[in-house]
C-alpha cells in the first residue's frame, strides 16, 4: 500500500512549504515504523510529498472492502501514534479506497506530465513486511457487515440514505422468501443502482435487511449476490422480480411496493 499527504483544498500555501510539512510527517511515520521494525520503502518524484510504501502480507486474500478499511484503520492508528495535526496537509485517502487511485510506478516516469521526473526509490529499510492480523480482519468484517447497521436507529439511518427503513423492512420480509431470495436481491440491487447508490450503501441496506429477516446465516452468500448484480445490472429490476414470481403483473406489484419505500426517487425506471 502507498500513502502520502495532500494540501487542504483552498489552502493558499507555496509548494515548498507544503513539501516541508509533508516530509516532516512522513519522517515521523517512518521513525515509528522503524521503532516497530516494520519494513517499508519511500519513493519520490519531487512533488508535494514523498510516497511511503509498505506491504501487509496476507491482506490480499481478503475482500476489497475489507482490505480498504483494514489499511485505513491501520493508517489512522499510525497517525494517532505520532499525534498528527496539520493546518496545511491531510491524509490522501484516495490510496485506501476499494478502487484506489493511480499510484506512480517505481523507477518509471510519473504518469502526471507536469512532473517529467521518475518515481525514484530514495530509502528502503531492511525490516520484514508486516503480516496481516486476523483479529483485526475479523473486527473490520464485523464493522462492515454487522455493527455499522446494528447501532443505526430507523430515523437516522433512513435520513442518511433516503429510505423509509421501517416500511422497507416490512416489504422486504414479505418478498424475501425461500426460492426467490436471489431474484429479490438482484431486483433491489438494480433499483438502488439506478438511483445512484454506491455499492457500499447498497450492501449496508440489504445486509441490514437480511439480518432483520432472520437470515443472517446467508449474509456472505447474499453479499456475493449483491456484488454480482451491482456489476451485471443490464436487466431491468422488474425482469428480476418476474423471475421470482413468474409473471409481470406480480413483478410490477412487487416493484411498486419497493418503490414506495424510497423517500427520494431518482431517475424514473
Amino acid at each position: 500500500m502507498c500513502g502520502e499527504f495532500n494540501l487542504y483544498a483552498g489552502c493558499d500555501v507555496k509548494d515548498d512549504v507544503v513539501r516541508k510539512e509533508a516530509v516532516h510527517w512522513i519522517t515521523l511515520i517512518k521513525n515509528k515504523l522503524d521503532e516497530f521494525k516494520v519494513g517499508y520503502h519511500i519513493t519520490d518524484h519531487m512533488g508535494k510529498c514523498p510516497h511511503l510504501r509498505l506491504q501487509i502480507e496476507g491482506l490480499e486474500n481478503e475482500e476489497p472492502e475489507v482490505r480498504a478499511k483494514y489499511k485505513l484503520d491501520f493508517v489512522k492508528s499510525l497517525l494517532e501514534s505520532i499525534h498528527f495535526k496539520s493546518n496545511i496537509v491531510k491524509l490522501d485517502k484516495g490510496f485506501f479506497g476499494r478502487h484506489p487511485m493511480v499510484i506512480p510506478l517505481e523507477n518509471a516516469l510519473h504518469w502526471k506530465n507536469k512532473y517529467h521526473t521518475r518515481e525514484i526509490v530514495i530509502e528502503h529499510n531492511s525490516n520484514s513486511y508486516m503480516r496481516v492480523r486476523q483479529d483485526m480482519v475479523e473486527k473490520v468484517k464485523k464493522t462492515l457487515y454487522c455493527t455499522s447497521m446494528k447501532n443505526s436507529n430507523h430515523t437516522s439511518f433512513s435520513a442518511s440514505v433516503g429510505l423509509n427503513i421501517p416500511l422497507l423492512t416490512e416489504v422486504f420480509k414479505k418478498h424475501y422468501l425461500e426460492g426467490q431470495r436471489h431474484y429479490i436481491l438482484a431486483g433491489l440491487t438494480r433499483m438502488f443502482k439506478y438511483r445512484r447508490y454506491d455499492l457500499s450503501q447498497i450492501k449496508d441496506v440489504l445486509l441490514h435487511l437480511t439480518k432483520l429477516s432472520g437470515n443472517s446465516q446467508e449474509m456472505y452468500k447474499d453479499l456475493k449476490d449483491i456484488e454480482m448484480n451491482f456489476i451485471e445490472s443490464t436487466y431491468h429490476p422488474v425482469n428480476m422480480f418476474k423471475l421470482a414470481y413468474g409473471d409481470y403483473e406480480s413483478a410490477r406489484e412487487c416493484m411498486n411496493e419497493f418503490e414506495s419505500c424510497f423517500l427520494k426517487i431518482g431517475d424514473d425506471l
